[in-house]
């Protein structure tokens, strides 16, 4: 599909990144979430939510223990950095 230069309206190829024209550059369509990144944000979520729990675990008995809690509290903070240096690993 051929789509147009914003600044002069030339025509402009899909493989193209810069207009032949006037030299502009092409603005990204907008990329949809890779799977990594969805699950780096399942992940976050995931340490939020166990940091959360780990600390009620101190005040409500019907919580999991407090070892428990921050057991996989640790656990998620670790896949959480291993997720989020995997992201920077594939923009680059």
């Amino acid at each position: 599909m051929m789509d147009r230069c914003l600044e002069c309206n030339a025509m402009l190829k899909a493989d193209e990144t810069v207009c032949y024209t006037c030299g502009s550059a092409r603005k990204p369509k907008d990329q949809k979430l890779s799977l990594i990144a969805r699950s780096a944000g399942l992940i976050k979520i995931l340490f939020i939510a166990s940091g959360l729990l780990t600390v009620a675990s101190l005040f409500f008995a019907a919580t999991p223990s407090f070892i428990t809690c921050l057991t996989t509290t640790i656990i998620l903070l670790f896949v959480n950095r291993s997720a989020d240096q995997m992201i920077e690993k594939h923009k680059h």
